[in-house]
């Protein structure tokens, strides 16, 4: 399981992250190649790219929270407003040297990286058969494979997170507690690996859309990969998972709650016991 406090008290054992520093709402930041880690403060963030400038929807970041690894590691220009009721202090991390960990990662850790990028910012997404052939030749001593017909739940909120599941045939649905879809899966995406990572339940629904078949591969397996690659790609995947699930309350605050109250709770939470699907399949 990962967790921001020990990962950056590596990286500052290493030299991997410079000294801390202040910054305020009206200073020009953004702008270098670096992305920041959060130690003392709080900000808002509205992301136009979700919503229109009338529609006011926050996410709070506090200390430990990440900003900008999304953007810094794909290279593209921030379009997040952070707005901060006082000064921040944050710790910056290079630019150059994250993409060149994330570039030298495995290629799960790297997949989970780009994966989490793209749902980030919601682009499109062709499958991707080169890396169904690395799945299977990697982890052909290790993964199971399972048939599910159409309208199965895979898992629900509050189910322990114990499985990786890729698609190899048909489609799979993610849904919140609430029934808005997150995202619509087809064959070699992937899902699961956020709760199985961060070592939490889940806390959305996996419903297939036809029948499907599906590469499992055990929490165990997932872990031992993650934890090999260097403290910059697992600060990586930690930041963009993290960012993903932001977003996602982002796009379903104005649907669950009422416009003018922050969207910041943390969705990692487990649900209430009475509200969870006890029929896992």
């Amino acid at each position: 399981m990962l967790n921001i406090e020990s990962l950056l008290s590596g990286l500052e054992a290493e030299g991997l992250v410079s000294e801390p520093f202040q910054i305020k709402s009206d200073d020009a930041w953004g702008e270098d190649d670096r992305a920041l880690i959060i130690i003392h403060g709080t900000a808002l963030l509205r992301d136009t790219s979700v919503f229109s400038a009338d529609v006011h929807s926050t996410q709070t970041f506090e200390d430990g929270d990440t900003i900008g690894f999304a953007e810094t590691i794909s290279k593209r220009p921030w379009r997040s407003t952070f707005t901060f009721r006082d000064s921040i202090e944050v710790i910056p991390v290079d630019g150059v040297a994250l993409r060149q960990a994330v570039n030298r990662a495995g290629f799960l850790a790297r997949e989970i990286i780009r994966n989490g990028i793209q749902r980030v910012f919601r682009t499109e997404k062709k499958p991707n058969a080169n890396f169904e052939e690395q799945f299977m030749q990697a982890f052909r001593d290790h993964y199971s494979k399972r048939n599910y017909p159409k309208g199965e739940l895979v898992y629900s909120p509050g189910h322990l997170a114990d499985r990786f599941y890729f698609i190899q045939r048909g489609s799979v649905s993610l849904y919140t507690e609430n029934n808005a879809e997150i995202a619509e899966l087809g064959e070699t995406d992937f899902f699961g690996e956020r709760s199985l990572i961060k070592g939490v339940p889940r806390a959305s629904y996996a419903c297939t859309e036809e029948d499907c078949t599906l590469l499992v591969l055990e929490a165990d397996q997932v872990r031992a990969e993650i934890v090999d690659e260097t403290l910059l790609v697992q600060l990586s995947i930690l930041a963009v998972l993290k960012r993903m699930h932001l977003m996602n309350q982002l796009r379903f605050s104005h649907i669950f709650r009422d416009p003018s109250e922050r969207s910041d709770a943390d969705p990692d939470e487990p649900p209430d016991e009475s509200s969870q699907d006890q029929h896992e399949r």
